[in-house]
């Protein structure tokens, strides 16, 4: 049986070299570089860095932006899983769709013994828990130090089908209804107003229960 594309996605964004925004610059970087974050009401957490276009396209588009990294959440005993599998790709000992399908089968008998040993001691420590998906950003206003963080508060389904495919389906019924206007080759934030967005997503938003129209479904916190 053929493995979900997904899993095989995301072996491909782990593995090898990855596409990074630094300093006004695209540059080549490499997938599980870690980044330490202060969540507000959250506190701190190791993120690790994957591949994926937003670290490209959110510096063409924001050039105010010094770096773009996209981060995965990851506890402890999925990182050294991901980490064991892609070294083996890019060691060549296994491919891409052989990662894919023991990640996918969550076949932990495919990584080495020190990979073990680390996920069994990581058992002994709780990281502080996160929200599913969110953005932070970090900069300057007024001229002091300030963070925010993004979050939504409710989703489709965790299920990678309708989280990918029902904005996909919004985005063209916006374009049907006028909504969008110009032409050529963009990324969603250069080209779908956020308003309209959201205001489009909400009525399939029913994780982890559904928002009453007069709440909003994206948080945003400053620090």
């Amino acid at each position: 049986m053929r493995t979900s594309a997904a899993y095989v996605h995301w072996m491909q964004q782990l593995t090898g070299d990855i596409s990074v925004y630094n300093r006004g610059k695209r540059e080549i970087g490499k997938p599980f570089t870690a980044y330490t974050v202060n969540l507000p009401n959250a506190g701190k957490r190791r993120l690790y860095s994957c591949g994926h276009p937003e670290a490209v396209t959110l510096g063409r588009n924001f050039p105010e932006l010094i770096e773009a990294p996209n981060m995965m959440v990851l506890g402890a005993e999925l990182r050294i899983f991901l980490q064991s599998l892609a070294r083996q790709v890019d060691a060549g000992k296994i491919n891409i769709d052989e990662a894919a399908a023991h990640l996918a089968h969550q076949n932990s008998d495919v990584i080495d013994l020190d990979s073990k040993l680390k996920i069994l001691f990581s058992k002994l420590r709780t990281p502080p828990a996160m929200p599913e998906l969110f953005a932070i950003a970090h900069g300057q206003k007024e001229g002091r130090k300030t963070q925010a963080l993004a979050t939504l508060n409710a989703y489709p389904d965790f299920s990678m089908a309708q989280l990918t495919g029902i904005p996909l389906a919004l985005g063209l019924r916006l374009f049907i209804d006028g909504h969008i206007k110009d032409t050529g080759v963009h990324a969603p934030e250069t080209i779908i107003d956020a308003d309209d967005f959201f205001h489009a997503l909400h009525p399939y938003c029913q994780v982890p229960a559904p928002l009453p129209p007069e709440h909003t479904l994206v948080e945003v916190t400053l620090q």
